[in-house]
């Protein structure tokens, strides 16, 4: 097969790779690298170059433009998000550039505004995750009285409107997880699902080691794992002091040192700039995912999956197709999890077979080397 040439369009720089969207379009990257000819332009500061890249074109985005540009979408009635990340030097290279290229592939919809209209190649919209879905999520939320949710109305109204009108205008959109989608999206052609995927660790939890914590990982300066921690710590971490007073719940991603100081007031341990989550999990009892806000779930199951630990799930982070209550335990609500946990904690067994199995699972269903062949079908 005759190699293409590739050109990436990223509105943040892939590395540091810190979040899921970074990892995702990174591993992207990287396997297409292996038989294609991969250019990058992207938005960062960042003057490292990636291993895996031919060649690649970095621009700046001012405070003073962002301004700018968030004013000008609003009273375009444009999502605030596709404004924010906006750069006409950055469309006028692109542009220029364009015609070198027989796939440009568009990461998140908020790249969309670089979409040259004559380009004659593959043109595929990486959106990942339905993002107006995701804030219907933040929307309910939040309290009536709270200044944010007309923001995220706001958004939400004019983010429905912009993904339809861009899906429309590409080859292929690629998403996550089906589930995710509206109905009149699931039966649309040009609509391809490719998961996300990881790479097999170390089954770290079947050392000797003693089983006294309960991690969630993630960057906690996003929405998603923000409020997703201050749930646990709200109603959940009163009852596990109580009932499991060795049991400590500790928090392992990015952080701001506000929160950190505000999660350390409920004795919860924030520990950032994480590179190996296998240093931070070998007394750990289990993973948690209790996120409500769809993105990056895939992403943090798939991260306690690869090194083996047992991994509570709420029902919304429930996707995916290959894992069943004999590799994950899927909880309902507060009186739920407490029974699974109770189950978990007083059963070897159990922790060692909910360990193996899902390990083994996620070697064969879920290695990005497998996941992204996907990949050289669209392109």
């Amino acid at each position: 097969m005759k190699y293409k040439k590739i050109l990436v369009i990223t509105s943040r720089y892939p590395v540091p790779v810190r979040g899921g969207d970074k990892l995702r379009i990174f591993q992207i990257i990287k396997y297409l690298s292996k038989k294609n000819k991969v250019d990058l332009i992207s938005i960062g500061n960042s003057k490292t170059k990636i291993n895996y890249l031919n060649k690649q074109f970095i621009f700046k985005n001012t405070f003073s433009n962002k301004i700018y540009q968030i004013i000008k979408s609003i009273i375009l009635r444009e999502p605030m998000q596709i404004g924010l990340f906006k750069l006409p030097e950055m469309k006028d290279k692109v542009n220029i550039i364009s015609k070198n290229y027989d796939v440009i592939i568009f990461h998140l919809i908020r790249t969309t505004y670089y979409l040259p209209l004559k380009f004659k190649g593959k043109k595929i919209l990486e959106m990942t995750d339905l993002i107006s879905k995701n804030y219907d999520t933040v929307d309910e939320s939040l309290s009536n009285l709270n200044p944010l949710k007309q923001i995220y109305k706001f958004e939400k109204k004019s983010l429905k409107i912009y993904e339809n009108k861009m899906i429309k205008l590409f080859n292929f959109t690629v998403f996550v997880n089906k589930k995710d989608l509206k109905k009149k999206l699931q039966n649309n052609n040009k609509i391809k699902i490719i998961g996300n995927g990881t790479f097999q660790k170390r089954n770290i939890f079947l050392n000797k080691k003693q089983k006294k914590n309960i991690v969630f990982f993630g960057n906690i300066n996003s929405l998603a794992n923000r409020s997703a921690c201050f749930e646990f710590i709200k109603f959940y971490l009163p009852i596990l002091k109580n009932k499991y007073p060795k049991l400590k719940f500790i928090i392992l991603g990015n952080c701001s040192w506000f929160l950190r100081k505000f999660f350390n007031l409920f004795g919860v341990r924030v520990y950032s700039n994480i590179t190996n989550l296998s240093n931070y999990s070998k007394n750990t009892l289990a993973g948690i995912c209790n996120v409500k806000i769809q993105s990056g779930l895939q992403n943090k199951i798939l991260d306690y999956a690869s090194i083996g630990l047992p991994i509570f799930v709420n029902k919304v982070s429930n996707n995916f197709k290959h894992l069943n209550s004999n590799d994950i335990l899927v909880y309902n609500d507060k009186e739920d999890f407490f029974k699974k946990l109770k189950k978990l904690y007083h059963n070897k067994n159990l922790q060692k077979k909910l360990s193996k199995n899902c390990f083994k699972k996620i070697a064969k269903y879920y290695n990005w080397e497998k996941v992204l062949k996907n990949y050289d079908l669209l392109i």
